[in-house]
């Protein structure tokens, strides 16, 4: 009875040194709070467009011009956001919007001189990158329920990661 006490000791030591292993080697997964800013790094260019209406994703008819938009996020902290508005056949580029760009939980936060924007990261993964418009509150308007509707839209841009920057041919500059 004794040596049955024994293996079964050894045994529980052994399975509770196995688990602590385990749990060690996955805390860093179950600890991260957010996206790894790493993975932001780099060339995104629009891929799709829209806003969410009573939960159903209304998508926007962007052709190739407004899909030429793009984000460029650097290392250190910068970013350069190049703007396409028009159509094919009337395209104009926008002059390249400069931020630094903070990620924190999944809040990405572009700060300008002139304004400071947060979107939340729903997804970056498989090279593609969801942003949602980032509300803290619902905000009220007191008399116009459309105005209301419309400040409290959600509206989300995916992006794919790309290797060279993007053009669209032929743009023109908005003067």
């Amino acid at each position: 009875m004794f040596a049955d006490n024994e293996i079964k000791y050894s045994l529980m030591k052994k399975l509770i040194a196995v688990l602590s292993l385990i749990t060690i080697a996955l805390l860093p997964l179950f600890a991260q709070s957010g996206i790894d800013t790493a993975a932001l790094v780099g060339i995104w260019k629009l891929e799709e467009a829209g806003f969410y209406v009573a939960g159903e994703k209304e998508v926007k008819s962007f052709d190739a011009c407004r899909l030429s938009r793009n984000f460029i996020f650097e290392q250190g902290g910068k970013v350069r956001y190049h703007y396409y508005e028009g159509s094919i056949d009337d395209c104009y580029m926008g002059q390249p919007e400069e931020y630094s760009w903070t990620l924190q939980d999944s809040v990405l936060t572009l700060i300008s001189p002139q304004s400071i924007n947060r979107q939340i990261v729903r997804r970056l993964a498989d090279d593609v990158l969801l942003l949602e418009t980032y509300l803290q509150e619902r905000i009220e308007v007191p008399g116009d329920k459309l105005t209301e509707e419309i400040l409290n839209t959600i509206h989300y841009d995916r992006y794919r990661r790309v290797d060279k920057p993007v053009y669209f041919e032929g743009s023109k500059p908005i003067e």
